[in-house]
Order: structure tokens, then C-alpha cells, then sequence
């Protein structure tokens, strides 16, 4: 439901999508909420004193 949110799509309409692409939007969606968490997590280390986190 997640991924149909994100495309502006209503429940249910991931399942009407063939295979292939299902695997093309999953993919697509995993990289870019790993790259979201991914700037999180820098801009997090970036804001604790001392700087840049953990070396």
C-alpha cells in the first residue's frame, strides 16, 4: 500500500501490475527510500556535536 501511496495510485493496484513490473516498481521504490534514510542519516550524523559522526 505503501508503494501505491507513493505513485498516487488506489489500494490494490500494485497486484494488477504484471510481474515484471512489480519488480521494476518494487526495485525503484527500495532504492529511493534507502537513499531518503541513507541523507537522514548523514544530515543526522552531520547535526551532533562534533560534526561528521562516528570515523
Amino acid at each position: 500500500m505503501e508503494i501505491e501511496r507513493s505513485w498516487g495510485k488506489w489500494p490494490g493496484w500494485f497486484q494488477t501490475l504484471e510481474r515484471e513490473q512489480q519488480a521494476d516498481i518494487m526495485a525503484d521504490y527500495m532504492l529511493t527510500t534507502e537513499e531518503r534514510k541513507k541523507a537522514a542519516r548523514k544530515q543526522a550524523a552531520a547535526a551532533r556535536p562534533g560534526g561528521r559522526g562516528r570515523r
